[in-house]
């Protein structure tokens, strides 16, 4: 690896903590972006925001609520957020197949 590319890599990983520093937790979505960086585990943000009294209707949220969060951001935060779970997701999917 030469040395510019790993100058590129740090900025790009100073650049995401510097995102992650300011992303703000005021909503249930965003709270599950911010945790995911944190975690990376959609079962503890499940829990989690349950144990918060997060609820979509009536009913606690499932793995699959917080898969759908993770799969729709609105920022380059979220975005970046989203790419590590979809990359996450794939390697999950080759193993179970």
């Amino acid at each position: 690896m030469k040395i510019d590319e790993i100058r590129k890599m740090k900025n790009e990983m100073e650049h995401y903590i510097k995102l992650y520093e300011e992303y703000p937790q005021k909503t249930m979505n965003q709270i599950a972006f911010k945790a995911y960086a944190d975690f990376g585990s959609v079962t503890q943000i499940a829990t989690m925001l349950n144990a918060q009294g997060a609820r979509i209707g009536n009913r606690k949220l499932v793995t699959n609520d917080v898969s759908a969060i993770l799969q729709n951001p609105t920022n380059e935060f979220e975005k970046m957020v989203c790419q590590i779970f979809l990359k996450s997701k794939k390697k999950a999917t080759r193993i179970w197949s």
